[in-house]
């Protein structure tokens, strides 16, 4: 008789079992729980507190929410253009816009500066929920919507299908979070392991 075969799940849980422990170990190497204490703290006070750099922030703590070791605060995204210098790279003849808020914007331009592509990469700041986004031909979001509910989501759909001219394209990279992002902790690790929050255009 031959055995079962291995539940392809299982396999995944336990070759990525390190994430979860690695996440718990940099919050208490970092103080991050006395730090909070028996208070609150925003996810931006307690990122300065710890000396975070805001790129990896938000996944961190809503990471260690799904984990269960801390209870959420509201968050809110952003990019260093990291798609958009990506693909520059590869095609010389494409413009890119990259729309961050403006606490990030400033970081998106240094990574823009440095790869010195100024001249083809526009840095756009404003806030997706109160703000239209810049036309383009392709609207890409990566690791964005699983941030939302349902109805923010489509709010955010709304706008890039805003943005885009007949015939443009929408381009969601997602690994799917629950709602009250509670639950899928290793969809919350899986989004801060690659690191790469953020929406471009």
């Amino acid at each position: 008789m031959m055995d079962a075969k291995p539940d392809p799940s299982y396999i995944m849980q336990t070759a990525t079992a390190f994430w979860a422990s690695k996440v718990l170990l940099t919050a208490v190497e970092l103080d991050l729980f006395s730090t909070v204490g028996e208070g609150a703290m925003t996810a931006s006070q307690l990122g300065e507190a710890l000396g975070l750099h805001p790129r990896g922030t938000y996944d961190f703590f809503d990471a260690l929410v799904a984990l269960k070791f801390l209870e959420s605060v509201t968050d809110v995204g952003g990019a260093l253009a990291l798609l958009s210098r990506i693909i520059a790279t590869q095609h010389q003849h494409l413009t890119f816009n990259s729309f961050d808020l403006p606490e990030v914007a400033p970081h998106a331009q240094r990574q823009i500066d440095t790869a010195g592509m100024a001249d083809r990469i526009k840095v756009v700041e404003g806030d997706f929920f109160k703000d239209h986004l810049p036309k383009a031909d392709v609207v890409t979001m990566g690791n964005i919507l699983h941030d939302w509910n349902l109805e923010k989501k489509k709010v955010l759909i709304e706008k890039a299908d805003d943005a885009l001219p007949e015939g443009g394209a929408f381009i969601a990279i997602e690994n799917l979070i629950d709602d009250a992002r509670r639950e899928n902790a290793f969809g919350l690790l899986m989004s801060l392991n690659p690191d790469q929050r953020g929406y471009r255009l």
